[in-house]
């Protein structure tokens, strides 16, 4: 379902709808926190931050960017420091 959350916030953002896309991301983030799978959060996390940039919410964004930098340097998983 994360997974799948995650794709479809994607596509959303592509295609130019910011605020859903932030919404399916943010849910696809929640779902990886419970499961404790860091990986796919940080990068969910990167998107997310995307998304709500592109919505204006540069503090949110920044918040979400900075856990999903300091996730991806926890676990040495250094293309996705750089993504």
């Amino acid at each position: 379902m994360a997974a799948a959350l995650n794709q479809l916030g994607w596509t959303l953002l592509i295609e130019g709808d910011f605020l859903d896309a932030a919404e399916k991301l943010h849910e696809s983030a929640s779902i990886w926190r419970v499961l404790g799978n860091r990986a796919s959060l940080s990068f969910t996390l990167a998107r997310l931050s995307t998304a709500l940039s592109l919505c204006g919410e540069f503090d949110q964004a920044l918040k979400y960017a900075e856990e999903s930098v300091a996730l991806a340097e926890a676990m040495a998983v250094k293309w996705q420091v750089s993504y």
